[in-house]
C-alpha cells in the first residue's frame, strides 16, 4: 500500500468529548505522519477561520502530535514552530496570555531557526502571532511585530501585495488600539486601491 493510501485509510473521529482519535494502519512512514499532520492543520485553520476556535484546538494538537510522530523540534524545526503558531490561536480567544506568550516565543525561535528570521514563512508566523498577541490585550507586542512584518513586506512584495496589505491594515489597527489615530490614518492613506472593484 502506498503512502498516500496510508494516510487516506487513517480514520479520524470526533468522539462525544470534542477530541479527536486516531485509528493508525501499521506501517506509516515519516511522511506520513507529516502530511496527516498537515491535513490536521489546515482542518484547524479552516475552523478557526469559520470563527469555530474551539472546534479547530483539536485539530491543532493532533497536528502536532502527528508531527511528534514523524520526528522532534531539532528535526522538523519549522513545522513545530509553525503549528505552535496555530496552537496559538485557541489560547489567545480564550485569553491564556501567559500560555501564549510562551507558545509565541518558542515558535518565532523555532522557525527562525530553521528557515531564517526574515524568510516568508517566518514574517507569517510573526503576522499570525500578532494576531493572537492582539486577541489576548498584548497590543504594543502586536503593533511591534505588525510592523516589522509591514516593512519587510513592503520592500520584498510591493504596496500592492494581499500579504503587505494584511500587514498593513493589522498595522492601522493596533495603531488605533493604541490610541494613535493620526498613525493609523497614515498607516492606511497609502493603501494601493485594487483596480476593478
Amino acid at each position: 500500500m502506498g503512502g498516500a493510501e496510508r494516510s487516506r485509510s487513517t480514520s479520524v473521529r470526533s468522539s462525544s468529548e470534542n477530541k479527536l482519535s486516531l485509528e493508525y494502519p501499521e506501517q506509516l512512514t515519516r511522511l506520513d505522519f507529516v502530511n496527516l499532520a498537515r491535513t490536521n492543520n489546515d482542518m484547524g485553520v479552516s475552523l478557526a477561520q469559520l470563527n469555530r476556535v474551539e472546534e479547530a484546538r483539536p485539530f491543532f494538537d493532533l497536528a502536532l502530535k502527528n508531527y511528534q510522530l514523524a520526528e522532534n523540534e531539532e528535526t522538523l524545526t519549522a513545522r513545530f514552530g509553525h503549528i505552535y503558531s496555530f496552537q496559538l490561536w485557541p489560547l489567545a480567544v480564550a485569553h491564556k496570555s501567559k500560555d501564549a506568550h510562551h507558545l509565541a516565543g518558542r515558535s518565532i525561535t523555532l522557525v527562525a531557526k530553521a528557515v531564517g528570521p526574515d524568510s516568508p514563512l517566518a514574517l507569517q508566523t510573526k503576522f499570525l502571532i500578532a494576531m493572537d498577541l492582539f486577541t489576548c490585550g498584548s497590543i504594543e507586542e502586536a503593533l511591534a511585530l505588525h510592523k516589522e512584518v509591514f516593512e519587510k513586506r513592503m520592500i520584498r512584495q510591493g504596496a500592492s501585495h494581499h500579504l503587505t496589505l494584511a500587514s498593513q491594515y493589522n498595522l492601522a489597527v493596533c495603531y488605533q488600539n493604541v490610541g494613535d489615530p493620526k498613525t493609523a490614518e497614515f498607516v492606511t492613506s497609502f493603501m494601493s486601491p485594487v483596480s476593478g472593484y
